[in-house]
């Protein structure tokens, strides 16, 4: 469901995160929402699950990352997102992002009705 502005900014986040040694980020990791299957572009965790060996992999995590980043594509609409987001704090996620590529902004959601925009041009 992603486009070439989806990718980039997605890879972006990620590689500042990656480089902060404090973050494990980890890209479209499936989580356990109880009820239903929870696919964020980005999980960020500070204390991150112990890891698989190869031949003992997990498919799906229980543990909740302390920050979820959903990049809104073209064909996403923002109130999916949100359904998300209310399902991501419920379960025990600390803060949410939001990264609008087409308008350069990033909301920081740290309640499902309270955010704060940042503009990726401001310096």
């Amino acid at each position: 469901m992603g486009s070439l502005n989806h990718s980039l900014t997605a890879g972006r986040i990620a590689g500042l995160l990656f480089n902060d040694e404090r973050f494990e980020v980890m890209p479209e990791l499936s989580l356990d929402g109880s009820q239903i299957e929870l696919i964020p572009n980005l999980a960020v965790y500070t204390d991150p699950p112990p890891q698989a060996s190869p031949m003992d992999d997990v498919l799906m995590v229980s543990q909740m990352p302390d920050l979820i980043i959903e990049v809104l594509s073209p064909k996403q609409r923002i109130s999916d997102i949100f359904v998300k987001f209310k399902a991501y704090f419920a379960l025990g996620v600390k803060s949410c992002w939001l990264a609008l590529p087409l308008i350069e902004v990033i909301d920081v959601y740290s309640q499902p009705d309270q955010h704060r925009t940042f503009d990726l041009n401001d310096s």
